[in-house]
């Protein structure tokens, strides 16, 4: 007897099937991953945050070899040291001050360290005991696309679990006053600035300039000088300032909203922390300009972030000061530590 085969609509269909299914599964499986992805990178922060307290809790300081102004300076701006490779100097180790160095590493050409990468997290750099931090080799490596010089190139680098390097801000703890958005008065000090050559600020843009200007970055090769609102240098540094103050301030916190200012006269009255950690999650961008929702925070040039556009408005127009954190418009997560 002749065995009835598939018809030709009957095979169409079942491909259509197969597809449909291959479609359904596919971005869940991508959203599992991803989903893993962000747990392993929140679980490395955790680690890295209690060290940081421990280290606080044993010294009494934060770690750091050298302080945010060092680290803010302009020369940093080609140096590409970052605050990340600054803490893992006292966290992780490798730090030598005696015999010829492997490599030298610094903000400043003339203010340097030498580090011997093969001593990061040995016990001889802690007097016996181990590093305050010894992250798996696939989270600790030189990472690619990094902009700067040589040596600070050859330092290994803290990665979050998409390959991409997570960022540390970290506040100069010695700039102080009422906090306002630029042209500091006596007794005021400027949120964020580029360097920390003039007026001094809580936080500087060259503290990570390294990876923000690089062309490459990361797994993903992100080219951060051109996709990142931080990193596009065509954007003058008032606007990469007040993405800056948008990304660190507190989204809790502003000035008196009584009178009801312009939206890009709302000033962050605290930061989120003293050290704020910052991954680009899965897109590999640091505040993607691209990222969905991101244009409601935008001025209206929509090259820079607006701090006070977070906050909502009642039927008058008048601020009400209850904001949303305009972090959700992005994949990026910040995580603070040593508050």
């Amino acid at each position: 007897m002749r065995r009835r085969g598939f018809t030709l609509v009957e095979l169409i269909v079942v491909i259509a099937i197969i597809g449909l299914v291959i479609a359904i599964v596919l971005p869940a499986l991508s959203g599992a991953r991803t989903a893993a992805k962000n747990t392993a990178t929140t679980a490395l922060i955790n680690d890295l945050t209690m060290a940081v307290a421990q280290y606080r809790q044993d010294t009494g300081r934060l770690p750091g070899y050298f302080g945010a102004r060092e680290m803010g300076n302009s020369l940093n701006d080609t140096e590409g040291f970052t605050w990340m490779e600054n803490i893992l100097l006292d966290l992780a180790g490798g730090t030598i001050t005696n015999g010829t160095a492997p490599i030298n590493v610094g903000p400043d050409p003339s203010n340097r360290i030498g580090v011997d990468v093969s001593l990061i997290g040995s016990s001889s750099n802690f007097n016996g005991q181990d590093a305050y931090f010894n992250p798996p080799d696939k989270y600790y490596a030189a990472a690619t696309g990094q902009a700067g010089t040589s040596g600070n190139l050859a330092l290994p680098d803290l990665l979050d679990a998409f390959g991409t390097p997570i960022l540390l801000w970290a506040r100069d703890e010695l700039a102080t006053g009422q906090i306002v958005l630029d042209s500091p008065s006596a007794g005021e000090v400027q949120f964020a600035r580029i360097d920390s050559d003039s007026d001094p600020a809580l936080f500087y843009w060259n503290q990570n300039a390294g990876f923000l200007k690089g062309t490459a970055v990361g797994k993903k090769a992100v080219d951060e000088s051109t996709d990142s609102l931080l990193g596009d240098t065509t954007y003058s540094d008032m606007e990469r300032e007040q993405s800056l103050t948008a990304l660190l301030g507190h989204p809790s916190y502003h000035s008196d909203l009584s009178t009801d200012p312009a939206a890009d006269q709302i000033v962050p009255t605290a930061p989120r922390g003293t050290f704020i950690f910052h991954t680009a999650g899965p897109d590999g961008v640091y505040l993607a300009r691209k990222d969905k929702g991101a244009g409601a925070f935008l001025d209206g040039s929509g090259n820079s972030l607006v701090y006070g556009l977070s906050f909502d408005k009642d039927g008058s127009g008048v601020y009400t000061g209850d904001s949303a954190d305009l972090l959700t418009a992005f994949d990026d997560s910040v995580f603070s530590a040593g508050n």
